[in-house]
């Protein structure tokens, strides 16, 4: 994350958490996308896998849009929070899934780690903006 230039040029806490939430959705995507071309290839316990895989990484760039709207327009980050918390389950799940199929993938395996990093970097992002709106609203 520390590489990604949208990320270390970040000039304040929210276009950090803007940066981490375009990180988290192009890298889903890009996940989704790399299960969409291997699945037909695979035998058949895979390929549930992969499918489950598929429609969670579905429900984790709809949080993660959800996020985007919610940080940048709405400012409620208790709920782009939930999203984060959301986002990193899912991509649990995912994991989970590929272990019960003994599915071995590690660009799939790696894209489950990058979101729950990005999720909890995210989360704990919409906390500190939470705690700066607070006390700017307290002055």
């Amino acid at each position: 994350m520390k590489s990604h230039p949208q990320i270390v040029l970040a000039k304040d806490l929210l276009h950090l958490t803007l940066s981490i939430i375009e990180t988290g959705l192009i890298n889903a995507i890009k996940t989704q996308i790399y299960m969409e071309e291997n699945r037909k290839e695979n035998i058949l316990e895979s390929r549930r896998a992969l499918d489950q895989c598929h429609n969670l990484y579905d429900h984790i760039i709809g949080v993660f849009k959800g996020a985007l709207i919610h940080v940048e327009k709405q400012k409620l980050y208790d709920v782009a929070g939930a999203e984060f918390s959301m986002a990193a389950n899912n991509a649990e799940y995912c994991e989970n899934w590929l272990n019960i199929y003994d599915t071995i993938d590690a660009d799939i395996s790696n894209g489950n780690k990058v979101i729950k990093y990005l999720s909890l970097s995210g989360y704990n992002a919409v906390n500190d903006l939470m705690i700066a709106d607070w006390i700017t609203k307290r002055m």
